[in-house]
């Protein structure tokens, strides 16, 4: 399928239920999947981020609510840890309530700045 095509019908008529589970259930196979990734071969100098895209379609969160995506570092590095204390992240994979809330180019430019890469913006007109 074209990523333009309109997704299949049989999506668009499930009972709302099987959609929320459904989806549950692939973010808790994700997480799994990395978590047990990092047990299985992570070591001192691991550096995962878990980065949500975009908020998954109003069926599975309800209409209104907010298009925020959770970001979360994993790492035993101390040195990663340091370098974005600022940052007023909590400890966890959930952030809390009072977790800040960036742009997802904010991100980008707050971890290349923490990690000595230079951003620049480039503008293109044409």
């Amino acid at each position: 399928m074209a990523p333009t095509d309109d997704p299949p019908q049989a999506i668009l008529t499930r009972k709302p239920g099987r959609v929320q589970a459904d989806y549950r259930a692939a973010i808790e196979y994700s997480l799994s999947s990395l978590i047990s990734y990092v047990a299985a071969y992570g070591d001192d100098n691991l550096v995962l981020i878990f980065l949500g895209d975009h908020q998954p379609s109003p069926i599975v969160t309800g209409y209104g609510v907010s298009r925020d995506v959770p970001i979360t570092i994993v790492t035993r590095d101390r040195a990663v840890l340091n370098r974005i204390s600022s940052w007023g992240w909590q400890d966890g994979l959930k952030p809390g309530p009072q977790a800040p809330v960036w742009r997802m180019d904010a991100f980008r430019d707050r971890f290349l700045t923490a990690f000595g890469a230079q951003t620049t913006a480039i503008s293109n007109r044409h």
